[in-house]
């Protein structure tokens, strides 16, 4: 169960215990004009500690196609891979958990880091540097859907707002594009299916659409 359902049912159950003990109906129990709104249902808001979710990952360029699953097997806060195209998400540590469980600590972990343009490995290079044409810039574009409706509308990170971009839940598909500016997100293709494999072999789950 995941940690936000299973508050809310928590948080139900006890909000009916407690109209029932005061004489209440919960079912038609309704609050006074004074009364303050109901909360909102907790979000889980990202991984929590003790976590562990598993995603699919690919980092695009134009149309040169993926690069090969990252080698790093640097794990220095829990968001990490296993050489086999898939984050595995139980951070270690407060700091980097919840909103702060994001792509960009992944992508650290596995020696690149992020720009507003493109990205670049431990020496400063960029591999998709040269993709566009001349008269049109890079930018970085992230890609995220879930591994459970592969063709809803993604959510798209432009730029350096990319950094911002953590994982949400369980069974996400990531994808790290560096396209020319203007490209269209329903563009950018899906990871190559034997990280799908390698996702249902350590989730233990199998997509459903």
């Amino acid at each position: 169960m995941r940690n936000g359902i299973g508050r809310n049912l928590f948080a139900g159950a006890a909000c009916a215990l407690a109209l029932s003990a005061c004489g209440g109906d919960p079912a038609t129990e309704t609050l006074s004009n004074d009364a303050a709104a109901p909360a909102a249902p907790i979000q889980s808001g990202g991984p929590l500690v003790g976590d562990h979710w598993h995603s699919v990952y690919g980092v695009y360029g134009c149309g040169d196609g993926f690069l090969p699953i990252f080698e790093s097997t640097s794990d220095p806060d829990g968001i990490h891979s296993h050489q086999d195209g898939v984050v595995h998400v139980h951070p270690f540590k407060e700091s980097v958990s919840r909103e702060r469980a994001t792509f960009a600590v992944f992508l650290q972990a596995m020696g690149y880091a992020m720009s507003a343009t493109g990205i670049t490995d431990a020496d400063g290079n960029d591999p998709f540097a040269d993709c566009a044409p001349s008269d049109t810039a890079n930018q970085v574009m992230l890609v995220r859907r879930s591994i459970d409706n592969l063709d809803a509308p993604p959510e798209v990170w432009h730029g350096s707002s990319a950094r911002t971009a953590f994982f949400a839940e369980d069974g996400e598909v990531w994808v790290l594009a560096v396209v020319p500016t203007g490209t269209d997100p329903a563009s950018i293709p899906l990871p190559p299916d034997e990280r799908f494999d390698a996702f249902n072999m350590s989730s233990g789950r199998t997509p459903t659409s």
